[in-house]
C-alpha cells in the first residue's frame, strides 16, 4: 500500500477521534480588538480617529465597498473606541445605500445591542430599519411567474425587532399595526388579532387604535366564518364588537360592526339550534328533554333571531300537548320582535261535513280573480288542520294558501307559529321558508326542508356546493335531495334527483339520479400536452359502491396515441387492504425513436397492464401478502405510468405468508415470472425458518437461518444466456461468545457452519457445499462532554468514539463458478480479512430532552490477509455520514474510495431542509464511476399557502445532459384548486398539464401519469 494512501486514511481517523482525546476549553471573550493584515502593503492607520478619517474619505469618494470594509476593520481593531459606534452605523448605512437590506438590518441590530450608549442618531437608525421592513413587506418575489407575489409576513421579524428595541418610539403604533396587517394578508388571522389588540390597548390614543380595533373585528369575522362552531371565537368577537361600539360610537365603520354583531347573534342561535337537532337525531330513545333545553335556550336568549321560530316549531313537534308552555314561549318571541301578540281565540264552529273542504272566515274578505283574500282575524279550517293569521290569500282551484302575520297553524296535533307560510290544503304540504344547512364538507340551501325521520332530511329545489358564500364558483342544483345520516366514517349519504352541475352560471353536466357519500370526491381532470402523447385529457370518476370498496374509472384521451381506459378497485377488509388496477390503450404510435429492433419486436399497438396486490394481517404474528403484475410489453409502464416505472422498473410477482414471534420467524414464498421479457428468479416455492439470536448456557448465543426451495433463473427474451434451475437447501448456524473486558472493551468471538445442498450444478450433478467460519469482533466506546451550552444544534454536545475491528475467516469447499448463481448465498467465497473502522457520534438534546445524533460518521476499510502478489491487501475506503444540524436540516452521505486508483467508485450525498412553513428544499448528488454524475435540486414552496410551487432539476455531468426539469404551480381558491405544470425530460420532450380539483376533498393523487 502506498504511504500517501495510508496516511490519508490515518489522517481521517485522527480527525474524527481528535475531540475524544482533547481537553475541554472554557469559553472566553476578549474585550480588546485584534486584526491581522494579510497584505503587508495595506494602509494601517495608527489611531481610531485616523482610521475613521480614512474610511470616511473612501466613502465620500463613492468607494462604498472599500469604505465598509475599513469601517469593519476599525471595529475589529478598536471595538471600544469612541469611533466604534459611528463605524458600526456607517456599515449599516452603506449596506442600506447599496440596497442590501438584510445585511443593513443586521448591522443596525448589532449597533443597538453593542453600542447603544454611543449611538447618536437613534431615530435615523430606526427610520432606516422601518424602511427596510416596508420594502420587505411590498417586495415582489418570483416575478417571472404570474407577475410575482408579495410575502408581507417576511417583514414581521423586522418590525418586531424594532419594537423590542424602541417600544416607545413615535412610530411604534404604526409598526404594531403593520405587523397585524402582515399577518392578516398572510391569512394568519389569530396572530393578526393579537397584534391589533396590542395597538388597541397599548396605544389607545394613537391614530391607529380605531383602525386596529376595526381590523381586529374583520379578522375575527373571518375566523368565525371559517370556524363556525367555536364558542370561544364568537365570544371574543362579541367582546371586540362591544368594546368598539363603546369606544368609537361615531366611527365610519359603526354600521358594519353592528351588522357583524347581528350576525354573531344569529350564529349563536344557530349553534344552539343545531345542538338541539343533534339530540333529536340520537336514537333509542330520542333525547327529547336535551333537545328541549337547547331549543328553549334559542328562544329565550335569541328571541329576535330567525332560529327562534324554527325552535318553536321543533318544540311543537316534540311536545304537541304542552300548549301552556308553548304559549309562554310564543309570547317571548313576539315581544322580542316588537309585536304585540294577538291571541287567536277560539275557532268558529265548522259548518260543512266534507272532510276535504275548507272554511274561511275573516274580518274582511274579497275575491281578486279566482283568489280569495282575507284580512284581520283570518281563520281557515279543514278536517284535521286549522290556520289563523292576519292576512291570508287562498286559491281554491290549486289549493295554495299564503299567510302572513301572527300565524298559528295546527295540523294533526302539531303546532307551528311564524310570520310567513305557504301551504297547500290539497297536498297538505307546507313551505316554512328557505333553509341552509352544512353537512361537511358540503353547503346545501333549499327552498323547502322537511325532516322525514330522526336521521333523514328531504330538501326540495336545492343547491349544493363546497364553496362558501352566496355566489359559489362550482355547484350543483337538484330537484330533490335526501340526506341520510348513517353514522359512518364516509360521511352522510346523499341521494339526489335531476342534478345539474354548474361552473359559474354555465351548466356542464346532468344526471337524472346521483348518489354518494359526502366524504368522497367524484371527478378529477387533468389536461395538457406531452411530447410523446400529444394533447391529452385525463379523467377519473370515483365511486363507492360499498363501505369497503372504492371504484376508480379512468378515461384518457391522447391526440398522438389514442384512447386509454382503466378500471381500478381498492378494497379493505377488517385486517387488510388490496388493490386491482387495469389499463388498456390501442396505441397508434407505440415506438420511441430510441427503441432497438429487439425492443420493437416486443411491442405492438395493443398495450395493457394488470396489477393486483393485497396484504392481510391474519393475527399479530402472521400476515399474508401478494402482488402480481401482467404487462403487454416492457415499455408500457414507462410510457403511461412514468412515476411508477421510476420507482420499480421490474415489478415483482409473488405471494408470501410469514409468521414471526419473539424467538423465530417462518415463511413460505412463491415467485413466478408472468412477463417473459424480464429476467426473473422463480421460487417454487421457498420455505424459510430463522431462529433469532438466543442465549444458551454459560453466556453463549445461538442463531440459525435456514431455507429450502426450488429456484429457476429465467432470462429475458432479449438475453441470450441460458436458463438454469436447481433445488437448494441451506442452513447457516452461528455461535457467539461475547466477552466484556474491564467494563468497556467488548470482544465477541464466533464460529459458524453453513451447509448447502444443490440438486443440480453447471456440471449436471448434485453437490453439497461445506462452509466453515470463525471470527472475532472487538470494539470499545469512549466519550466526553464537549460543551453544556445551548446552540442551534440543541442543548449541549457529547462526543462518542467507537473503534472496531472484525476478523473473518471463511473456507468454502466449492468455488462459486461451480454453482448456479441465484442470490447472495451462492456467491459466498473464501475470506481471510479484517474489517476495521472508526465510528463517531456527536449527540445533543432537543425538545423534551430527547437525545439525537448531531453527527453519526463511520469510516472503514478491510485488509485481506490472503491477498495475492498482484492484488491489493486493502479494500476500498468506505464512509457513511448522517448529520442532523437541526430537526429541519439534515445531511446524508456515503462513499467508496479506491485508495490505489485514487478515485471514487461511488459517492452519494443529500442535503434537505424543511422550513417553518413546511417548505422543503433538497440538493442531492449521485456519482457512479464511469456511468453517472447526477446532481438534483428540488424545492416545494409554501405547501399550506394559497399559492404553492414545486421545482425539480436533474443534470448528469458525465453525459452532459439534463435528465429532468420540472416546474409546478398550484393555487387554491375558496373551494377549487388549480395546478399548472411544465416538464422537459432527458430527451428534451416537453410536457404541459393543467389540473382542477375541489379543495374540500384535498389534492388528488397524481393524475398526469406521463409526467
Amino acid at each position: 500500500m502506498k504511504i500517501k494512501q495510508f496516511a490519508f486514511f490515518l489522517a481521517v481517523s485522527v480527525l474524527f477521534s481528535l475531540t475524544a482525546s482533547s481537553e475541554e476549553l472554557s469559553y472566553q471573550e476578549s474585550a480588546s480588538g485584534n486584526y491581522i493584515y494579510l497584505n503587508p502593503f495595506s494602509h494601517k492607520p495608527a489611531t481610531p480617529s485616523e482610521h475613521w478619517a480614512y474610511a470616511s474619505a473612501l466613502r465620500e469618494q463613492g468607494k462604498l465597498r472599500a469604505a465598509r470594509k475599513q469601517f469593519d476593520v476599525l471595529l475589529k481593531r478598536w471595538p471600544e473606541s469612541p469611533e466604534a459606534a459611528a463605524a458600526k452605523q456607517a456599515v449599516g448605512d452603506i449596506y442600506f445605500e447599496q440596497g442590501k437590506d438584510k445585511e443593513a438590518f443586521e448591522a443596525y441590530e448589532e449597533l443597538i445591542q453593542s453600542y447603544y450608549t454611543g449611538l447618536k442618531k437613534y431615530d435615523s437608525v430606526l427610520e432606516n430599519q422601518y424602511a427596510i421592513a416596508q420594502r420587505e413587506m411590498t417586495r415582489k418575489r418570483m416575478k417571472v411567474l404570474f407577475g410575482g407575489y408579495t410575502a408581507p409576513e417576511r417583514a414581521i421579524p423586522y418590525l418586531e425587532s424594532i419594537l423590542r428595541n424602541a417600544p416607545q418610539w413615535e412610530r411604534a403604533p404604526e409598526m404594531q399595526f403593520e405587523i397585524g396587517e402582515a399577518y392578516r394578508r398572510n391569512g394568519e388571522y389569530e396572530m393578526a388579532v393579537a397584534s391589533y389588540t396590542t395597538v388597541e390597548y397599548r396605544y389607545p390614543d394613537s391614530p391607529f387604535a380605531e383602525q386596529a380595533a376595526f381590523q381586529k373585528i374583520q379578522s375575527l369575522k373571518h375566523l368565525v366564518a371559517h370556524t363556525p362552531y367555536s364558542v370561544d371565537l364568537r365570544e371574543d368577537a362579541q367582546l371586540a364588537v362591544d368594546v368598539f361600539s363603546a369606544n368609537y360610537p361615531d366611527s365610519g365603520h359603526a354600521s358594519e360592526v353592528a351588522s357583524f354583531a347581528a350576525d354573531l347573534v344569529d350564529r349563536a342561535a344557530q349553534k344552539d339550534f343545531e345542538i338541539g337537532e343533534f339530540y333529536e337525531r340520537v336514537p333509542d330513545p330520542i333525547k327529547k328533554e336535551s333537545a328541549r333545553i337547547y331549543y328553549e335556550k334559542v328562544i329565550k336568549e335569541h328571541a329576535d333571531s330567525k332560529y327562534a321560530e324554527a325552535a318553536i316549531e321543533r318544540l311543537r313537534v316534540l311536545f304537541p300537548a304542552d300548549e301552556k308552555r308553548m304559549a309562554e314561549i310564543t309570547t317571548v318571541v313576539a315581544a322580542a320582535a316588537g309585536v304585540e301578540r294577538i291571541d287567536p281565540g277560539p275557532l268558529p264552529d265548522r259548518l260543512v261535513e266534507d272532510a276535504e273542504a275548507i272554511e274561511v272566515t275573516a274580518d274582511r274578505m274579497e275575491y281578486q280573480g279566482n283568489v280569495l283574500v282575507g284580512e284581520g282575524h283570518v281563520a281557515i279550517q279543514q278536517e284535521g288542520a286549522s290556520l289563523q293569521a292576519d292576512h291570508v290569500s287562498v286559491n281554491p282551484d290549486t289549493g295554495d294558501i299564503t299567510a302572513m302575520g301572527n300565524i298559528l297553524m295546527i295540523r294533526d296535533g302539531n303546532r307551528w307559529e311564524g310570520q310567513e307560510l305557504i301551504y297547500n290544503f290539497k297536498t297538505k304540504q307546507g313551505d316554512f321558508g328557505e333553509s341552509a344547512m352544512y353537512f361537511e364538507p358540503v353547503y346545501i340551501t333549499a327552498e323547502k326542508t322537511e325532516r322525514t325521520a330522526t336521521n333523514e332530511f328531504l330538501m326540495t329545489n336545492a343547491r349544493m356546493t363546497t364553496c362558501s358564500g352566496d355566489q359559489p364558483l362550482i355547484y350543483a342544483k337538484a330537484r330533490e335531495i335526501r340526506i341520510l345520516d348513517e353514522n359512518k366514517a364516509s360521511g352522510r349519504l346523499l341521494k339526489a334527483k335531476d342534478v345539474t352541475f354548474y361552473v359559474g352560471k354555465v351548466p356542464v353536466f346532468y344526471t337524472p339520479v346521483w348518489q354518494r357519500h359526502l366524504g368522497y370526491r367524484i371527478f378529477t381532470y387533468s389536461v395538457g400536452y406531452g411530447g410523446r402523447v400529444g394533447l391529452f385529457i385525463m379523467g377519473r370518476a370515483e365511486l363507492h359502491p360499498t363501505e369497503w370498496l372504492v371504484s376508480n374509472t379512468h378515461l384518457d384521451l391522447y391526440s398522438a396515441r389514442g384512447i386509454g381506459i382503466g378500471q381500478d378497485f381498492n378494497w379493505t377488509t377488517p385486517n387488510g387492504k388490496g388493490h386491482f388496477q387495469s389499463y388498456y390503450i390501442n396505441d397508434s404510435d407505440p415506438f420511441d425513436d430510441d427503441n432497438t429492433a429487439a425492443e420493437q419486436a416486443l411491442i405492438d399497438s395493443q398495450r395493457y397492464r394488470l396489477r393486483v396486490d393485497h396484504r392481510e394481517q391474519i393475527n399479530d404474528e402472521t400476515y399474508f401478502q401478494t402482488e402480481f403484475n401482467y404487462l403487454s410489453d416492457p415499455a408500457v409502464l414507462e410510457d403511461f405510468f412514468n412515476e411508477e416505472f421510476s420507482r420499480n422498473a421490474n415489478p415483482e410477482n409473488y405471494a408470501v405468508v410469514q409468521h414471526a414471534t419473539d424467538d423465530y420467524a417462518a415463511s413460505l414464498r412463491v415467485d413466478r415470472r408472468l412477463n417473459d421479457f424480464y429476467t426473473s428468479l422463480n421460487r417454487s416455492p421457498e420455505l424459510s425458518f430463522d431462529w433469532y439470536r438466543a442465549a444458551l448456557d454459560k453466556g453463549a448465543f445461538f442463531q440459525s437461518d435456514n431455507s429450502l426451495g426450488f429456484y429457476e433463473m429465467l432470462n429475458g427474451t432479449t438475453n441470450s444466456v441460458s436458463d438454469y434451475s436447481s433445488g437448494r437447501f441451506d442452513s447457516y448456524n452461528q455461535l457467539f461468545f461475547p466477552i466484556r473486558v474491564k467494563e468497556f472493551f467488548n470482544v465477541i468471538p464466533r464460529a459458524a457452519y453453513r451447509g448447502t445442498w444443490y440438486s443440480d450444478t453447471p456440471s449436471g450433478s448434485p453437490e453439497y457445499r461445506n462452509i466453515f467460519e470463525v471470527g472475532t469482533l472487538a470494539s470499545f466506546k469512549a466519550h466526553k462532554v464537549l460543551t453544556e451550552k445551548s446552540g442551534f444544534y440543541g442543548d449541549g454536545l457529547r462526543h462518542i468514539i467507537e473503534p472496531y475491528a472484525d476478523y473473518l475467516y471463511r473456507d468454502s469447499s466449492i468455488a462459486t463458478n461451480l454453482l448456479h448463481q441465484f442470490d447472495e448465498i451462492d456467491a459466498l467465497d473464501n475470506r481471510n480479512e479484517i474489517r476495521f473502522g472508526l465510528r463517531n457520534f456527536i449527540q445533543t438534546k432537543r425538545g423534551a430532552k430527547r437525545i439525537v445524533n448531531f453527527l453519526d460518521a463511520d469510516v472503514y476499510t478491510s485488509y485481506r490477509l490472503d491477498y495475492s502478489e498482484d492484488g491489493n491487501p486493502f479494500g476500498p475506503l468506505g464512509a457513511d455520514l448522517q448529520m442532523s444540524l437541526s430537526d429541519r436540516f439534515r445531511i446524508q452521505s456515503d462513499l467508496e474510495y479506491d485508495m490505489y486508483a485514487g478515485k471514487f467508485n461511488d459517492y452519494n450525498a443529500r442535503l434537505s431542509y424543511t422550513s417553518a412553513d413546511q417548505s422543503q428544499y433538497a440538493v442531492s448528488y449521485r456519482y457512479l464511476d464511469g456511468s453517472r454524475s447526477l446532481i438534483s435540486t428540488s424545492a416545494e414552496l409554501f405547501p399550506n399557502d394559497d399559492w404553492s410551487y414545486n421545482f425539480l432539476v436533474r443534470y448528469d455531468s458525465t453525459w452532459q445532459e439534463w435528465r429532468e426539469r420540472r416546474v409546478m404551480v398550484n393555487h387554491r381558491f375558496d373551494c377549487v384548486g388549480m395546478g399548472v405544470g411544465v416538464k422537459f425530460d432527458e430527451d428534451d420532450e416537453l410536457s404541459l398539464w393543467f389540473q382542477l380539483w375541489l379543495t374540500a376533498f384535498g389534492k388528488p393523487d397524481n393524475m398526469g401519469r406521463i409526467r
